[in-house]
């Protein structure tokens, strides 16, 4: 899994969030955190990638997180984005802003309907979580408990620069993964020709691109 974040803050980007936010329906400045991603994938019989940008209100500042992920669905790549960037900005702003706040308003702007479904269900802590990533769901859940304050919005597709910046990325995550999936190139197996898998019971060898032998 690969992670990366950055930080900066673009001319006129708050102002251009909050016109995306008043087309999703959330009055000027009512929120804390605004989460924009996307993910690309197919079955869990091949990679996955996906990216998100995570504003802050407070720092005016945007971040930006990718990674990808083999093998993984497609619901998967659409639901972990926003996990990710919470659990980031939970351990280095979070714990302490929750301390000094009732809450944080967090605002998740996605293009999957499924997802925004799940997960406005997911922190509604009077129903149980959605049974489809319910490891993720569950954890986004107990953000819930601990003091962010969700909604869940729906946006089509490319109807804002954030999202087709993400769409962008995500697709590039995912070809970045796979690139470095088996069948692997000559270079490749010439600097693995010299590791030698074996089982541990039988002692017999294990060809490196026969480790996942489900794959079609």
């Amino acid at each position: 899994m690969a992670v990366r974040s950055r930080s900066g803050n673009p001319p006129r980007q708050i102002v251009y969030l909050e016109e995306m936010l008043s087309r999703a329906g959330i009055p000027s400045g009512q929120w804390d955190l605004v989460l924009v991603g996307d993910g690309s994938g197919s079955k869990w019989t091949s990679p996955c990638g996906w990216s998100v940008v995570l504003a802050d209100r407070r720092t005016r500042q945007f971040h930006h997180f990718h990674g990808a992920a083999s093998p993984a669905s497609v619901n998967f790549a659409e639901a972990i984005p926003y996990l990710h960037a919470l659990t980031w900005f939970d351990s280095q702003f979070g714990k302490t802003r929750l301390r000094e706040q009732m809450g944080l308003r967090v605002v998740v702007i996605t293009d999957s309907q499924v997802i925004a479904r799940w997960g406005a269900q997911a922190t509604n802590v009077a129903v149980p979580v959605p049974d489809k990533q319910r490891m993720i769901w569950a954890s986004v859940r107990e953000l819930a408990r601990a003091g962010y304050q969700f909604q869940f919005r729906w946006a089509a597709r490319d109807t804002s620069s954030l999202n087709k910046f993400a769409d962008v990325v995500a697709a590039r995550s995912r070809r970045a993964v796979m690139e470095a999936e088996p069948p692997f190139g000559q270079s490749d197996r010439e600097a693995l020709g010299s590791l030698r898998f074996l089982d541990p019971e039988t002692e017999e060898e294990i060809r490196i691109d026969h480790l996942n032998p489900w794959r079609t």
